[in-house]
Formats: structure tokens, C-alpha cells, sequence
């Protein structure tokens, strides 16, 4: 019996001496390779090896032929590339399955000359039995009940195993409210499982604790989710604005919560001196109209207990002062280079204010000048520019126009470029415009002071304010032709489109400059307007078609976009993607819901499709949300974020990974304040109309561009007549109109104010 127990333990060591453990680098591998898959991993997990020292033959992201390198039991179908030089990596086209175990063969002698001598790789990893993923959550307001303070809280998430019944599930999950055990709804729709419980907030704040069993669900690890809630404020006033609108100065005070939305304001707000004031109320923020007379000091009182939504009492009495100043007299371009089409007729817009006059100066830069222009143009200050633009081109058109001003009002006109018939519309005008104290129209009580830091660069009554501020200029180009190039590895990538039609324009002649204006390389567009350069010393891209001309500097290698926040591109130095990141708007209001959308890129057109995870922060640092979008829609990912009325504001961000690592942390501003911005719409039930078919039923509807109906607004409805002359195909020489007949042109039909929906009929 001994002997037996003996043999029979000699066999078990020798069996272990050979068969590598899980994880561990099997014997005479670990001088080639570093790491390999570890013993348990996810079902969206990639199969990586890591090499001790960078393959010659490696190409990173070149697709390798999966099926000879790797041989899996049971099989699995998925691409192979080379991340790094030396990384190795197995990407399987669909979620492994749950508990499953696999035993991979990697065929080295494939990969590398120097791997020759080496029998096949084979190593043993196992799939997890359950994992929880794609997390979401939003805090929501009971809109069914009265309580103010009761919300919400919805989270959702997936499991990769779908075996559990319900109850099992909710036996596998703990949610404490501050923790006290909370007693939540749970339901399942398709694969995804919904939780759903309402609270009162606590008002010093605290958090949501979610937390999935390790046991009861077969996972691999407890896993505990924390959501923060933010503390109520003290009620109060926290800022005074004085913007300018259309229709005059407006002074809007921000509260910490918002107001209750019968309570009487004019009850509770003075002005010093006194004034007629109209108040309108949209939830924290309170809009002033009045008579304000400008450099005049005035001073707001906000009375004790005005009351907010949850009827809690203004404490003690709040005054804010402000003095209305005039608005600083200056020109606007839409941007510095612009491109006019053909359609435009040479019609520049630009919009002063407190101007009464203008110096403009137009100079000409012709096709075989406009490298040399470039190429410190957009380096120097305005003033240095002079340099520039009287060495490479001439002037042309000079003249001081009068501007009809409204103090304190912004006026648009247009500025038709004269340009002499003998000068050609292809190449590049310089649009000069200069301004000082004497086109000015503001008021200027003594002196100022010279030597003041502030005065010297920002009080319009200083005449050094105008040597800094009194000037703007722009390049502009006549065209219907915009290119744009982009970087791509060792070469660069080129379209032409029609700003006239918006698409791509074939057989635009494309000319690659060096710094130093010499031409390196030529190409011309296809069909799809597209062109590639294999130079990559090119420091000016300039196009040409029949009269059109465009240009670009590949320093600054997209499109003019300075009028528009799209600050949001970000990449991956590890694993060689390109994200762009965008939100519908550039500012919310807490509250708000945040539509926040990614486009991955690998390298500059091929789709990415891997789990993105996108972990909202507040500005104190703690995260609001965290969501994983797995099924992303040829490499557009969408993300609906959530804000609360209590939310802080200020800069939030939104971070988002890709596996462990940070791809982008995309800045999102969250205010207490939108300028109240509306978009009106009107419904007519005809296009046509006769005579015996009125009255004509006509609808107006209206509501801020942040979502809310404009109810209650004042609205004037007009309508412009134009005669119609009637003719017959029979009698062409007739026309059957009467010469004496006579209207107004414009009539008013009704005015009025709109509904509590922001309507009216």
C-alpha cells in the first residue's frame, strides 16, 4: 500500500513539473516574453503578449492573418495586429462567453525570424462566470409629488450572465441611502436591468451606495458604486450681471435655488434711486427692465424673507451695487480670414458699436505674393503687419465711412469691397479697419489717467485705448473653393469642397509649398475632391480653379473654425486613436440633461469599436455619473449626462477611457445664467390661399433655446402684402390688375401674449 501511495505521488510531481500553472510564462519563454494573458479575464477582454524586446518585423495596427497565428479551443474568430513593436494582441470580434476556458496555441516561428527555433506558445486563461457593465444612472425629480425634495434615482446596468432570475439578482444587490438599507424597485427589459427608488434629499447632502455581492452573483470581485449628493444650500443671492440686449440694459440676479413662483417679487426688491422695474422670473434667475440711466450709480435691495420654491426665507437683507457704463466703442469681424463666394458680391459684414465713423483700407496681394504674406502674417500683432502687407501687396481702396450709431447698440452693415476692374479676383485682400477717440460717441467725464495700468489699456477716454483696440483687420479671399488638410503618418491628406454647393470639387490644381516659397509637390483632386502629398516639408498648401483661390498654412491645418467652440480633440499615444469630443451647446444651466458625443478614430478614417467608459465629474471633484458604451455606432459614441438643480457650478468634466487609460477629459461649463435666447415658430395651414378661404387660422409657439417654454412673452403678429398680377395663357399682352387699387403693406393682425405653454392661436 506504500509503494502504491508512493508511485502514485511521483507521478502527480512529474505531471506539475510540466504543465505550467495559469498565468505563469511556461519554461525557456520568459527570456522572449514578458507577460501573457492572465489567468481569469473579461468577457470584452483583449489576449495580449508582451515581449521582452521590440520585433523587427512588426508594423503597428497592421492586420496579421489571426488564423495562422493563433489557435483556439474552443475556436474564436477576432483580428490580429501589433500594438506596440512589442506587444502582440488578439482583439475577438465578439464578448467571450461567461465561465468558458480556453487553451490558446501561438504560433511564434510565423511572427519573427529570431522565433524560428521555438515550438508554439500555448497558454490556459478562463473567462469570467459573471460581470457587471455598462453602468448608468440619473437623478430625476418626482414630478408626482408635491414635495420639492424628492427625487429619484435610476440606475441601470448589464450582467454577461443572463441565467439569473430577478429575484436572485436583487438578493445580489445592497443600495443605502447615507447608510440606511433603501428599498428600491427592480425590473429587467431585455438584457439590461433597471433599478428604481425615490428619496428626500438630505439636506447636508451624503451619497447613494450601490453594491453587488461577490457570492450572490458569481462575480469576481464586490463591486460598490458611490454616488455623491450635494448638501442644500443657504438660500441667497449669489451674484448681480448687468448684460446689454437688444432692447437695452438688463440687470439679472442669480439665487441659489429657485424662487417660489407665486411669490410677489416686487415686493421684495428696491432700487436706489427710485425706478419703474418690470421683473421676470425663469426658476433661480430674475431679470430686471428699467430706465437705467447710464454712468449713474444704482443700488439693488433684496428684502427679508422672499421665499424660494421650498418656501425657505431670504434670512437677512442682500444689496448689490452697480454703476451702467457705456459700452466700450469697437469693430467685430466674423473671424480673421474669410472667405467671400461669388454669391456675397463682395459684401464684407462687420458690426461696430458706440461708433459714429470708420477708417477702412483695402490692400491687394497677388497670387505669386501670397506665401511670402503668410508667412509672418498671422505671427505679428495687427500693428506689426504693416510690414507685411506694403511688401507684398498695394493698396487699392481707402476711404473714412459714417456710421448711423445708437449709443450702446451694436449696428451690423456690409462693406462692398471696391475692387478695379483691371485687378483679378484670384489672390488675397488685406481689410483694414481703424478707429480713435474722435469716431467715438461715449461719454467722458475728466481726465483720464495716462499713467493707470487699467486706463492705459481699457477706458476709451484714454487715447492709448485706441492705439491697442481701436483697429481690426481680416485677409479675405473671393472664392468658392475651401480646402482642408490634414496630417496623416508620412503624408498629407487633402479635400476641396464648394462653399457655394457644399461638395467636393474635382480638378482643383493644388500646390505644396516650402517655408521659404518654393514648390515641392503638385496634385490635383478627383471626384470625390480628395488629393494626397507625400512631402512632408510642405508648410503652404494653395489651391486653384479658373478664378477661385484657396489657401492654407499646415501650421494651422483645418479650417478657419475661430468663431465656434470646438476645442474638443483629443488622442491616444498608446493605442494610436484620434477622439473628437463635442456637446450640443456651449454653457448649461443646472438641471440641464448634457448630450456629449465621441467620434473615435484609429489613425484618420477607420471606425473604432471598443467599450468606451465616459465618468462625469462636478467641479469639487466628484463623479456625478459613470457610464460604458460597448456598441458604438461606426465609431460614434452618445452620452447623456445628467444635471440637478442643486448641482455646482462651474467647470465640470467629462472623462472618458478607454480600458484603464484617460483618452480625454473634456471641459463642460455649467452656469446659473443663459442669456434668455428664444426660438419663435410660426404654422400656417396653407401655403396658398384664396379669398373666400379666410379667416386663416395661424400658429405661434416659442421657447428658450434651454429647453423651457416661452410663456407669458409679449408678441406682435404683422403681416406684408405684395400685389399679384394676374395673367392668362390665352391673353400673355393682358394683364388683369388695376393700377388704382391700393394697400397698405404691412398690417397689424393681432397682438397679445403667449400661454403658459409658450403658444397662442
Amino acid at each position: 500500500m506504500k509503494k502504491i501511495f508512493f508511485l502514485f505521488l511521483v507521478i502527480s510531481v512529474a505531471c506539475i513539473k510540466f504543465v505550467p500553472k495559469r498565468g505563469e510564462i511556461p519554461p525557456g519563454y520568459d527570456k522572449i516574453i514578458e507577460k501573457i494573458p492572465p489567468t481569469n479575464i473579461s468577457s470584452f477582454s483583449k489576449i495580449s503578449f508582451d515581449f521582452t524586446q521590440e520585433i523587427p518585423e512588426a508594423n503597428i495596427r497592421e492586420e496579421l492573418n489571426a488564423k495562422q497565428i493563433f489557435e483556439f479551443t474552443p475556436a474564436l474568430e477576432g483580428r490580429a495586429y501589433w500594438e506596440r513593436k512589442d506587444l502582440l494582441t488578439f482583439y475577438p470580434f465578439f464578448p467571450l462567453k461567461p465561465g468558458q476556458q480556453f487553451k490558446c496555441k501561438v504560433n511564434l516561428s510565423i511572427l519573427s525570424y529570431y522565433f524560428k527555433n521555438f515550438r508554439p506558445l500555448e497558454v490556459y486563461f478562463k473567462v469570467y462566470d459573471n460581470e457587471i457593465f455598462n453602468f448608468s444612472n440619473v437623478f430625476e425629480n418626482d414630478t408626482t409629488s408635491e414635495d420639492k425634495t424628492k427625487q429619484i434615482f435610476k440606475f441601470s446596468f448589464f450582467m454577461t450572465d443572463d441565467k439569473f432570475k430577478l429575484e436572485e439578482v436583487k438578493k445580489g444587490i445592497e443600495i443605502t441611502l447615507n447608510g440606511e438599507k433603501a428599498d428600491y424597485k427592480l425590473e429587467k427589459t431585455g438584457p439590461r436591468y433597471d433599478i428604481k427608488f425615490s428619496f428626500n434629499q438630505p439636506k447636508n447632502g451624503g451619497e447613494i451606495l450601490v453594491k453587488f455581492l461577490k457570492d450572490n452573483l458569481k462575480l469576481n470581485r464586490e463591486i460598490s458604486l458611490r454616488y455623491p449628493l450635494a448638501p442644500f444650500k443657504k438660500f441667497k443671492a449669489e451674484d448681480l450681471q448687468v448684460k446689454w440686449e437688444k432692447e437695452g440694459p438688463k440687470v439679472y440676479i442669480i439665487f441659489s435655488h429657485p424662487l417660489k413662483e407665486d411669490e410677489k417679487i416686487e415686493d421684495f426688491i428696491r432700487v436706489e434711486p427710485n425706478l419703474e422695474l418690470k421683473f421676470s422670473l425663469q426658476g433661480n434667475l430674475l431679470k430686471i427692465s428699467g430706465e437705467f440711466e447710464h454712468n449713474n450709480f444704482y443700488k439693488i435691495k433684496i428684502l427679508p424673507n422672499l421665499k424660494n420654491f421650498l418656501n425657505e426665507k431670504l434670512e437677512v437683507e442682500q444689496n448689490f451695487t452697480f454703476q451702467l457704463k457705456d459700452i466700450p466703442p469697437e469693430i467685430q469681424l466674423p473671424q480673421r480670414k474669410i472667405y467671400l463666394s461669388s454669391k456675397s458680391n463682395r459684401n464684407l459684414r462687420f458690426k461696430t458699436v458706440n461708433l459714429n465713423s470708420l477708417n477702412i483700407n483695402v490692400y491687394y496681394i497677388p497670387i505669386q505674393n501670397i506665401v511670402f504674406f503668410l508667412q509672418e502674417f498671422e505671427e505679428k500683432y495687427e500693428r506689426d503687419a504693416y510690414f507685411d502687407y506694403n511688401r507684398t501687396g498695394k493698396p487699392i481702396y481707402s476711404e473714412k465711412i459714417s456710421i448711423k450709431a445708437e449709443k450702446n447698440r451694436w449696428i451690423e452693415q456690409d462693406l462692398n469691397l471696391n475692387i478695379p476692374e483691371n485687378l483679378p479676383d484670384k489672390g488675397v485682400f488685406y481689410v483694414k479697419f481703424n478707429f480713435n477717440k474722435e469716431d467715438a460717441i461715449i461719454s467722458c467725464e475728466g481726465e483720464a489717467n495716462e499713467d493707470d495700468y487699467y486706463d492705459y489699456y481699457n477706458n476709451p477716454c484714454a487715447y492709448s485705448y485706441y492705439y491697442e483696440k481701436g483697429k481690426n483687420s481680416a485677409v479675405v479671399v473671393i472664392s468658392d473653393i475651401a480646402i482642408l488638410a490634414l496630417k496623416e503618418k508620412n503624408k498629407w491628406n487633402l479635400w476641396a469642397y464648394n462653399v457655394s454647393s457644399g461638395k467636393p470639387e474635382e480638378g482643383v490644381e493644388i500646390e505644396g509649398y516650402e517655408y521659404q516659397n518654393l514648390l515641392v509637390e503638385k496634385g490635383i483632386t478627383n471626384n470625390n475632391g480628395y488629393a494626397s502629398f507625400s512631402k512632408e516639408n510642405i508648410s503652404f498648401f494653395v489651391g486653384k480653379k479658373g478664378k477661385n483661390l484657396s489657401f492654407i498654412r499646415t501650421s494651422a491645418s483645418s479650417p478657419p473654425l475661430e468663431p465656434y467652440d470646438l476645442k474638443g480633440e483629443y488622442s491616444s499615444s498608446k493605442k494610436g486613436i484620434r477622439a473628437f469630443v463635442y456637446t450640443e451647446r456651449g454653457v448649461y444651466r443646472p438641471s440641464d440633461d448634457i448630450h456629449l458625443v465621441s467620434i473615435l478614430r484609429e489613425d484618420i478614417s477607420k471606425p473604432v469599436d471598443v467599450p468606451l467608459k465616459c465618468i462625469l465629474e462636478n467641479p469639487l471633484k466628484q463623479k456625478v455619473s459613470e457610464e460604458v458604451n460597448g456598441k458604438p455606432i461606426n465609431g460614434v459614441y452618445y452620452f447623456k449626462l445628467k444635471t440637478e438643480i442643486y448641482s455646482p457650478t462651474g467647470i465640470w468634466h467629462a472623462n472618458l477611457y478607454l480600458g484603464e487609460e484617460l483618452l480625454a477629459s473634456h471641459p463642460i461649463r455649467v452656469e446659473a445664467i443663459v442669456p434668455p435666447k428664444i426660438k419663435p415658430e410660426i404654422k400656417i395651414e396653407k401655403e396658398k390661399v384664396l379669398p373666400d378661404q379666410f379667416p386663416l387660422e395661424i400658429g405661434i409657439s416659442s421657447k428658450y433655446l434651454f429647453g423651457a417654454p416661452s410663456s407669458g412673452l409679449k408678441f406682435n403678429l404683422k403681416v406684408n402684402l405684395e400685389a399679384a398680377d394676374y395673367s392668362f395663357s390665352k391673353f400673355k399682352e393682358f394683364k388683369f390688375s388695376s393700377p388704382y387699387k391700393k394697400f397698405s403693406r404691412e398690417e397689424k393682425i393681432e397682438e397679445g401674449n403667449l400661454d403658459n405653454n409658450g403658444k397662442a392661436t
